[in-house]
């Protein structure tokens, strides 16, 4: 009966060993998954931040100085409009057809 119960204490304890080295497996196994997935999240975040500091550098801005110089001189000149220019439209090519009493 003795070398029975060692047979028998040693297959025990080998399954036992065995379910710790499973359990300790399964554990790693999930803390390596964790560690990918926390990875995964700071790499997307560092890409969202780059992104946002991109759009921020290349940021267009209106010229607003060089708009109202622009105004400025226009106006010095007499004005213009983008159909006739500073110089207006001559007369006789106002007329469309005949003259009348209105104008």
């Amino acid at each position: 009966m003795g070398i029975e119960t060692i047979a028998l204490g040693a297959l025990a304890m080998s399954a036992i060993s065995a379910g710790v080295n499973a359990y300790q497996g399964n554990k790693q196994a999930r803390q390596q998954r964790r560690a990918a997935d926390q990875a995964e999240q700071q790499a997307r975040r560092a890409d969202e931040q780059s992104r946002q500091a991109m759009r921020k550098q290349n940021a267009q801005q209106a010229d607003v100085g060089s708009i109202l110089a622009q105004n400025q001189s226009e106006m010095l000149s007499g004005g213009s409009t983008l159909l006739t220019g500073a110089q207006g439209v001559e007369q006789d090519k106002l007329n469309l057809g005949k003259g009348n009493t209105l104008g």
